[in-house]
């Protein structure tokens, strides 16, 4: 072979791996489950000693690796996580090298811990990471989705008044939300399941208590669990934008009958996940991952951008965002399959549209909201607007 032809062969092949690389992953998961006798906040005010416990409660990671960056993904059994727990975290993650960090609370109401216990929270959320980081291993990513009807809006609107609908088992028709269970599925290179990552808009309080400390899961964590069993490999959740969408039977009693209703949902969801992921046959084995972070002022906010592949992206919001502005990202990001995480590296709290804020009640006036009327608007065309920026191709802009 020519020199010169082996020397240009050889250039080549540089330059396609500069842009191409294959992608490995890792998880693991540290358990915080409180034990009997701890002291919790109540959600009605108030702290009281753990009464019942229904399943436990993880702080699952995720890593990927794709030759050039790293990218932390931690999804916690929490109902919140402080700002301050987001910021110290991101940063001593930064410093281990992570390039992009995605920390959300799946939001559980049976999750609420005091501050004292979030201080220990923030040493195992570090630790989750470092470990999922030293089993990376090859995989390719793939996603879709699937409708699951199980969730409503609970603001009823009627003669310009909103009325909260705070369980609806009768399945009463209201305004449409978003159903859909968005599902990116990870195989090792076996074509094993390694890893599912869940995204569902329904607030998790099918076993929420007011009045008692009691420690759930709920739906996020039987879907987990009913999908390992039936699929096999591990399992993650995502909220979406939940702001104002319940499950059908939320807040169920007795406990005993919450944690039934929350496996039931679960495992419905899991159900639907391992049909939609039947179909799937589109996987991507290398690439790049590209991201962006996106600042606001007035409240203090970051919105983060990933595309994992073309067809895939995240975007993390630091909230309870109502449904229909979820609904307006997925619909106009330029990227197949874009999945709204809220919950995610911060907490301004409820963000809802621009006319539920004029309507007012709960979760679109204080104190429940804090922000202005049109901040979850101009949050997501900034999201829209940087996922477009993020999906053309290299050297296109």
């Amino acid at each position: 072979m020519p020199l010169r032809l082996l020397f240009l062969l050889t250039t080549l092949c540089l330059a396609a791996s500069a842009f191409s690389a294959d992608f490995r992953a890792g998880f693991a998961e540290v358990e915080i489950t409180p034990q009997p006798g701890d002291t919790l906040s109540l959600l009605g005010g108030g702290s009281g000693a753990v009464e019942s416990i229904g399943d436990p409660l993880y702080i699952q990671a995720a890593v990927l690796a794709d030759g050039r960056h790293k990218i932390a993904l931690v999804s916690a059994d929490l109902l919140v996580l402080r700002e301050a727990d987001f910021i110290a975290v991101r940063q001593q993650l930064q410093q281990r090298g992570f390039d992009h960090v995605l920390i959300a609370a799946t939001h559980t109401h049976g999750g609420y811990f005091p501050d004292p216990m979030l201080d220990a929270v923030r040493a195992k959320l570090i630790h989750s990471v470092e470990t999922a980081g030293s089993r990376l291993q090859p995989v390719t990513i793939g996603a879709t989705e699937i409708a699951i009807d199980e969730a409503y809006n609970r603001r009823i609107i009627a003669n310009e008044r909103v009325e909260m609908l705070w369980s609806n088992p009768d399945r009463i028709p209201n305004r449409d939300v978003d159903n859909t269970l968005g599902v990116i599925h990870l195989r090792d290179k076996g074509k094993r399941p390694f890893l599912t990552i869940f995204n569902y808009s329904a607030h998790p309080v099918v076993t929420m208590d007011l009045e008692r400390a009691v420690v759930s899961a709920d739906y996020p964590g039987s879907l987990r669990a009913s999908f390992e069993q039936n699929v096999g490999g591990r399992a993650m959740f995502f909220l979406g934008a939940a702001g104002d969408v319940n499950p059908y039977r939320a807040d169920t009693k007795p406990f005993a009958a919450a944690q039934a209703e929350a496996r039931r949902l679960g495992q419905a969801l899991s159900r639907g996940a391992a049909r939609a992921i039947q179909a799937l046959d589109q996987f991507s084995s290398e690439g790049h991952f590209r991201f962006d972070t996106l600042q606001f002022d007035d409240p203090a906010a970051e919105v983060g951008l990933l595309l994992l592949t073309p067809r895939i992206a995240l975007a993390s919001f630091p909230g309870e965002y109502f449904d229909a502005l979820g609904k307006r990202l997925k619909r106009d990001s330029p990227v197949e399959f874009t999945f709204f995480v809220g919950m995610s590296n911060g907490d301004i709290r409820y963000v809802p549209t621009a006319a539920d804020a004029l309507l007012g009640g709960y979760g679109a006036e204080k104190p429940s909201s804090v922000v202005s009327g049109n901040t979850g608007e101009l949050q997501i065309q900034a999201a829209i607007d940087g996922l477009k920026t993020l999906s053309r191709p290299p050297g296109s802009e």
